[in-house]
């Protein structure tokens, strides 16, 4: 499993709990990821997620290369649960 940073985290986990989100971040990866002040290497992580990948939050974090703890984790943060695209 690698390490990602937590704004990576808190973005695919409020985009697997919202699906206006998610399906704007399908749509148009680069127009919304250019907007949540990550790397280049972030986006291009997030942006290369298949569709299916989405189904779980076991799937979306092997998908990461996170364990799923550590994404569930910050999917309880409040910026996750609160940030719309």
């Amino acid at each position: 499993m690698t390490t990602l940073n937590e704004r990576v985290l808190i973005v695919a986990g409020h985009a697997w709990q919202c699906l206006a989100c998610r399906s704007k971040l399908l749509a148009d990866p680069d127009g919304v990821l250019t907007q949540q002040g990550l790397s280049p290497e972030e986006r291009q992580l997030l942006s290369q997620i298949e569709p299916g990948a989405w189904a779980t939050v076991t799937s979306l974090a092997e998908a990461l290369g996170v364990a799923r703890c550590d994404l569930e984790e910050a999917m309880r943060h409040p910026r996750s649960r609160l940030r719309h695209f």
